[in-house]
């Protein structure tokens, strides 16, 4: 299964309305996002302006999408060489290394766009996801305390970091 950096000059439309589309899927299906889909990625035009600023990397098999993973840059200049990593897998291609090549792809591309430092949130009760980013060598920095409330019911957050290089 191949994964591959998309590029606001050579992404089609159609390309972009199957992001759109893994996007919304993923969000639907896990318990473990902190907002819908459509108030991230509200239409394909707003998924098009995120292309434009940051990495996007996709995992295909046989041509269908499979996960997306975005590292946005801080955009303050004193923060410009972090970053936020945001990854969904679709989820029947969740526990098929997916995710791992997602990140390694992304990250052996870092170096080159000036990114130092990578930062996620992670929900604490995402067990899978969190020994997926420690294992990739992500450390904890710390907690975060009734960080998502959904339906009155409060979920702590992992804040995680790694460096690049």
């Amino acid at each position: 299964m191949p994964a591959r950096i998309l590029s606001s000059q050579a992404t089609s439309r159609d390309e972009l309305l199957k992001l759109h589309s893994l996007i919304a899927s993923v969000y639907a299906a896990s318990p473990y996002m902190s907002q819908p889909a459509e108030e991230k990625y509200p239409n394909v035009e707003a998924l098009a302006r995120e292309l434009e600023r940051s990495l996007v990397v996709v995992a295909e098999d046989g041509g269908r999408l499979q996960g997306y993973l975005t590292v946005a840059r801080h955009d303050t200049a004193k923060l410009r060489h972090t970053a936020e990593l945001n990854m969904g897998v679709a989820p029947a291609a969740q526990g098929r290394g997916v995710g791992r090549l997602l990140l390694e792809t992304a990250f052996a591309a870092l170096p080159e766009r000036g990114i130092e430092i990578v930062y996620l949130h992670v929900r604490a009760d995402n067990a899978p996801g969190v020994r997926l980013y420690e294992s990739f060598g992500f450390e904890r920095l710390c907690v975060l305390d009734r960080d998502t409330k959904i339906d009155g019911r409060y979920f702590d957050a992992v804040l995680m970091r790694k460096r690049v290089g």
